[in-house]
């Protein structure tokens, strides 16, 4: 009474396969797919194309109708699935293993793509990235030229060094002549400014004179006195004059030799934070730079890698034996189920005959 059902097998090898990411795909991997909703509806659409919808067979199934065991030794993946027609049972696995197929080596090209364009799109934004810091570091060195702040700051710094040589020089010389000043005024503040030069004549043209004229009055007139600058104070007046001039000058001298430094300083204080700045700005831009670099030519490495990884690794899956043509319905089993029903009628009647037995004593 219940209709024939026949078995179709079918032996594939499915060697475990690394992905470009590092992730291996198994066995287990491949009947996760095999038994996939995507694989599922496609053999689902085969199988129900030309049943009614009420006599459609549902996902349960169809997948309790498939057997299959994998070997722990062995990559190897043995299928076997049953149906009502023999020709149906071979088509429908066969089927069922081609979809399988395409569909695992679909996603295992999906999966190398899509991680070697992840690494690609990175070597392309690593390159752009490095790009960047390039013309930043250009643009950078055109706009600031920091070898130039730096020789100016060296002259700068040079010339406040001979300032202050000047400044010390200047003011030992000027404690100097003031020094010699102090001295000077001192020696003009004990010096006459005037001296009285007496013209007397001598005792014989004296005598003369007292022989030729004996009016003594007369004769004294001759004696005279006379005031003259003294020589001695005019020298120290025109030594003191000259120092005056001279410590005046030098002073001004040093007053612009420290106002010079001043603004020296002030100038080698404002290069310096400015050459301190675009140092640090100038690393930051080099370290970016560098690293940006080193990224894109790892990513590059990568790449390289990947190329050489896909040119080695080829997946294929290997068909031991194709779905076979059923020839005998392996359910239901005639003979067997004959002879369990003879020893089921036999069992039967034994109970049967001890149950009339039973009654007829009653």
């Amino acid at each position: 009474m219940l209709s024939p059902q026949y078995e179709s097998e079918a032996n594939i090898i499915a060697p475990n396969f690394q992905l470009l990411n590092g992730n291996v795909v198994s066995n287990e991997d491949y009947i996760a797919v095999l038994t996939g909703d995507m694989v599922m509806k496609e053999i689902l659409d085969i199988v129900n194309q030309e049943r009614s919808k009420d006599n459609e067979i549902k996902i349960q199934g169809l997948l309790d109708r498939l057997n299959y065991s994998m070997s722990e030794n062995t990559d190897q993946i043995n299928f076997k699935f049953n149906f009502n027609d023999p020709e149906k049972t071979q088509s429908i696995l066969k089927q069922w293993i081609n979809i399988f197929i395409n569909r695992v080596e679909e996603f295992l090209v999906n999966e190398n793509n899509s991680y070697y364009k992840n690494i690609e799109n990175k070597a392309n934004a690593d390159y752009k990235k490095y790009q960047t810091a390039l013309e930043k570091l250009t643009n950078f060195g055109s706009e600031n030229n920091l070898n130039f702040l730096r020789k100016n700051l060296d002259n700068k710094e040079s010339k406040v060094i001979k300032l202050n040589l000047n400044i010390m020089d200047l003011k030992n010389v000027l404690e100097a002549e003031k020094k010699e000043l102090e001295y000077i005024t001192s020696r003009l503040e004990n010096t006459e400014r005037y001296l009285v030069r007496k013209n007397l004549i001598s005792d014989e043209f004296l005598q003369k004179l007292q022989a030729v004229n004996s009016q003594t009055s007369l004769i004294n007139l001759l004696n005279t006195e006379e005031e003259f600058l003294n020589p001695e104070f005019e020298n120290l007046i025109n030594r003191e004059i000259n120092l005056s001039t001279r410590i005046t000058s030098k002073e001004n001298n040093l007053e612009n030799y420290i106002e010079d430094r001043e603004k020296l300083n002030q100038e080698i204080s404002e290069l310096q934070k400015k050459i301190s700045v675009l140092s640090k700005e100038k690393i930051i831009i080099q370290d970016e730079l560098t690293n940006s670099e080193k990224s894109y030519n790892i990513s590059n490495e990568k790449i390289r890698s990947l190329d050489q990884a896909l040119a080695e690794r080829e997946f294929n899956f290997i068909v031991l034996s194709t779905p076979n043509l059923p020839e005998d319905p392996v359910s239901p089993n005639t003979k067997l189920n004959v002879a369990i029903a003879a020893v089921l009628g036999l069992m039967l009647a034994v109970f049967i005959v001890f149950f009339k037995e039973f009654m007829k004593e009653e």
